[in-house]
């Protein structure tokens, strides 16, 4: 596990002296001056970190805490091409650096050398901005951000920024090797034969294990050679889960397990209705098939039956809604996507410096540094306990961070079976880095956020020692 002590010198050598580097490799500080590239970043990671919604005025209070006067006016004129330069390399050498916890006490993860998760979410951009990023569909300007989560260990990577129109499949960290003895879970988008040949049979290091949800249109085959077609072979009752051996993809035949459940026909109605609605999104056509599929949950693992019995595998499946978690907590908390301004070199500045503190608050919270509710609006905090339907159709209130995707994810998936294994079962549910994203308790009364992101500049040793909270 990376100390305090550690976490705290890395922080300040990124944030103080590699700061005030990149500021002047970039041409945000061309010569001596009042606001250095250190004072310049913290105010704005620092200041929106405490109040996403920080005007001007109150981010030139905020550098005071640094010894820097500035006023809100020539705070602004510092919003410039070279400063969101600047600010975005900042992120990219802060996503570079390796940070661990101990890894999560919990057996049915700890079968694993590694629980990977990879997600990707996009966020709308002003038009004057898709020279920066281009937007997809409809959209002239957007992002997508990447990150890779290793629940097990809290290690994260990422956030990797792209232009909106980047498909899942290859993600930016199509490349990276997984852990040997490592566990892969994402979501459909991700499904690729090629990726799941790579991990079954790496040309160098240990075997990868996946489970993922099953592409409707990937052939399968039995041992001996045929073509199943799934409507012949799914399971009928509601509930009911089926197991058979396969065979994955025309040429690849991949050995793997299929799981098949059936689901609840609300939820296949959910699903339906999704479908429906992103074909006309995108000028598409939902085939009958597709349609018809949507009433089973159809899962694919090459983990043995040995390592995994079929509902231990739906358990895991759950686990990268904690990723889902982490990017809704940096969406409501953080307000990555919501800004003060319209012009565009100011936007980029608060995206990056807010994505920032967002991977600083990452790393801090599992050593026990930041604790306590926070003061985000009533309406914010209830984003969090309730996001949209899932991909199962479960609304997201049933799983929490302390959860990992156990009972309660099963228990989305439609199997109402009272036996039915939990993370629980296998240990404490306390898990260190998995638990990070429970939705947070109401913050009625509660002390106020400045004291959470500024005593961690002031702890850090960021701050000058006469510099006190109030």
């Amino acid at each position: 596990m990376s100390s305090i002590a550690y976490v705290a010198d890395t922080l300040r050598q990124l944030l103080e002296e590699e700061a005030n580097h990149l500021a002047r490799e970039s041409g945000f500080v061309q010569r001596e001056r009042n606001l250095s590239g250190a004072d310049f970043a913290q105010t704005l990671i620092f200041g929106w970190w405490q109040e996403p919604q920080e005007t001007l005025d109150g981010l030139s209070q905020v550098a005071q805490r640094r010894e820097v006067s500035i006023s809100a006016s020539g705070l602004c004129q510092r919003f410039t091409q070279e400063a969101a330069s600047f600010l975005q390399r900042l992120l990219e050498r802060l996503t570079q650096v390796h940070l661990q916890v101990e890894p999560a006490q919990l057996p049915l993860l700890s079968r694993f050398a590694a629980v990977v998760v990879e997600d990707c979410s996009s966020i709308s951009l002003p038009d004057e901005l898709e020279t920066c990023f281009l937007g997809a569909g409809a959209q002239r300007a957007g992002l997508k951000l990447w990150v890779r989560w290793d629940v097990l260990t809290g290690h994260l990577q990422g956030p990797l920024l792209t232009q909106a129109r980047q498909p899942e499949s290859p993600s930016p960290f199509n490349e990276e090797p997984l852990p040997d003895d490592g566990l892969y879970l994402a979501d459909l988008a991700f499904f690729s034969l090629q990726r799941l040949q790579r991990l079954a049979h790496p040309t160098e290091g240990g075997r990868g294990w996946f489970v993922m949800r099953l592409n409707q249109h990937t052939a399968l085959y039995t041992r001996s050679g045929h073509r199943i077609e799934l409507a012949g072979v799914v399971p009928r009752q509601e509930g009911e889960l089926r197991e058979m051996g396969v065979l994955l993809g025309k040429e690849a035949r991949l050995p793997v397990r299929l799981l098949m459940l059936r689901v609840p026909e609300e939820v296949a109605e959910q699903r339906r209705e999704r479908m429906r609605e992103e074909a006309r999104t995108h000028g598409r056509h939902v085939s009958e098939q597709a349609l018809y599929l949507a009433g089973w949950t159809l899962v694919v693992t090459n983990v043995p039956t040995s390592g995994l019995s079929a509902a231990e595998v739906l358990v895991l499946l759950g686990v990268r809604w904690q990723v889902e978690r982490l990017f809704r907590l940096w969406k409501d908390e953080g307000q990555i996507d919501e800004w003060r301004s319209k012009k565009r070199w100011r936007i980029l500045c608060e995206l990056y410096a807010k994505l920032a503190g967002m991977l600083i608050q990452h790393w801090l919270r599992p050593r026990g540094l930041l604790a306590g509710p926070t003061s985000q609006p009533a309406e914010r905090r209830a984003g969090l306990a309730t996001r949209s339907q899932s991909d199962h159709g479960g609304p997201v209130g049933r799983t929490t961070g302390a959860d990992v995707g156990g009972g309660a994810a099963l228990a989305a998936f439609g199997d109402p079976a009272p036996e039915a294994p939990t993370v629980s079962q296998y240990g404490p549910t306390a898990g260190r880095s998995a638990a990070l994203y429970s939705t947070p308790p109401s913050a009625a009364g509660s002390a106020p956020r400045v004291h959470l992101a500024l005593a961690c500049w002031q702890g850090l040793g960021l701050l000058p020692a006469s510099d006190t909270l109030n």
